[in-house]
């Protein structure tokens, strides 16, 4: 299995001079926590986009290569200060060259608890038309951390419908985690010649043509570390949980 992990932006909200990434939560950088959790659920093969902070992210690699069995790989998206599309796109050789009909992408930024990979693993089933899955949430208290004016809410009855952060109707929330088939970088070529390269509007554009599908993975600990509070809940979700065992 394989996972693409995109880590190319300035961090403008979070800006404490290195990668979000390098944030360490439970004595483990986000970094190192996609490495270790993807891994257990049998990935064995990460790309790591790098773009503003290509040298930190270059040498954190560098030690979890030494630390862990699966193999890393960074790849340098050049235009990291454009749409986040870019950074996905910038995986399809990689991609195609492991031979991989399917694959994970997720942000960097972001953080799941275990048990919420375990979960989606046993529900990556796809069906012939379908080129994206997504992980969604349903909203409600177990989520009540989460910033309603940031997170980007999906309205979907199985097949997604809409997708934004503006959307009114909405039923669930995108957890950031996606399984995709190679296909999407056609559809991302596509895109780039009349519109902006984001994952958004890849995600629309598949919408629209019933290829993009919902995985509900409910009741876990996700977060996207935007903020300083971000940082802090993900902080004291896992304290509470080590406190309980």
């Amino acid at each position: 299995m394989v996972c693409v992990i995109l880590a190319a932006g300035k961090n403008l909200r979070l800006n404490l001079g290195q990668p979000k990434s390098a944030l360490t939560v439970g004595g483990q950088s986000l970094m190192e926590r996609h490495i270790d959790q993807f891994q257990k659920i049998g990935v064995t093969d990460f790309a790591v986009i790098t773009g503003f902070h290509r040298p930190a992210l270059e040498e954190i690699c560098e030690d979890l290569r030494q630390k862990y069995t699966a193999n890393i790989t960074t790849i340098y998206n050049e235009k990291y200060e454009l749409e986040n599309g870019y950074s996905l796109y910038a995986a399809k050789d990689w991609v195609h060259e492991l031979g991989d009909e399917e694959f994970f992408f997720t942000m960097a930024d972001h953080y799941y608890e275990e048990a919420f990979l375990s979960d989606l693993k046993t529900k990556l089933v796809f069906d012939k038309g379908a080129y994206l899955k997504l992980a969604v949430d349903i909203p409600g208290n177990h989520n009540e951390h989460i910033d309603l004016d940031d997170v980007t809410k999906v309205d979907a009855d199985d097949y997604i419908n809409r997708i934004g952060k503006e959307i009114e109707g909405y039923n669930y929330y995108d957890t950031g985690l996606f399984y995709v088939k190679k296909n999407v970088f056609d559809v991302l070529d596509h895109i780039a010649t009349n519109q902006k390269l984001s994952i958004s509007n890849l995600v629309t554009h598949l919408s629209a043509e019933k290829k993009a599908r919902i995985i509900e993975v409910v009741g876990y600990y996700w977060n996207d570390i935007d903020t300083p509070e971000d940082f802090k809940s993900s902080q004291e979700h896992l304290a509470q949980r080590a406190a309980n065992k």
